[in-house]
């Protein structure tokens, strides 16, 4: 006999999200999965935003110069730690330096030292990637999109609490204009 498992109503609608979400972050191209922390606990979700807003900003003015409209191309979720609920980020972004014009700035740009730069300056409470584990798992190339984003979504609850951070999204490459 077959184990069928059946779904509520809340269930459906979150698996329909999720799925709706992988499928279209997934028509994005996306080179690095990044994990980014803090050194001291951080418990709030707008102070995390935050710090990922400018993180990109830093990075975004790093790569293009502060007076480019262009931004990182990035998506975010914030996610509660394992042991216990203080905050972290999962990243993905695009590598900006394809899209550099500037020949000096793309010789010179270092993508992973400019992340570091970028997460250190955004908040006070932001820890040192590099420090997280023995490696630089912290900041890994993407070879399985829709593996990743899995897991970035993994906390979606079924009232479909958002972890993503959709007031960071950027998947155009250019500043919001209001």
């Amino acid at each position: 006999m077959e184990n069928i498992i059946i779904l509520n109503s809340n269930e459906k609608k979150k698996d329909i999200y999720i799925e709706t979400v992988k499928e279209w972050i997934v028509s994005y191209e996306w080179d690095y999965f990044l994990t980014l922390t803090f050194k001291h606990p951080v418990y709030d979700k707008v102070k995390v935003s935050k710090a990922i807003e400018k993180f990109i900003n830093r990075l975004s003015s790093l790569a293009f110069g502060s007076r480019s409209k262009k931004r990182i191309k990035a998506f975010s979720t914030i996610e509660s730690g394992s042991l216990d609920s203080s905050l972290h980020v999962h990243m993905m972004v695009q590598d900006p330096r394809p899209l550099m014009l500037k020949e000096n700035r793309c010789e010179n740009f270092n993508l992973r030292n400019s992340v570091i730069e970028s997460w250190l300056k955004s908040s006070s409470s932001a820890g040192h990637p590099a420090s997280t584990g023995s490696s630089d798992e912290w900041m890994k190339k993407v070879t399985d999109v829709e593996g990743c984003i899995g897991y970035m979504v993994k906390e979606v609850g079924n009232n479909l609490d958002n972890c993503i951070a959709w007031d960071q999204l950027n998947l155009k490459g250019r500043k919001h204009v209001l």
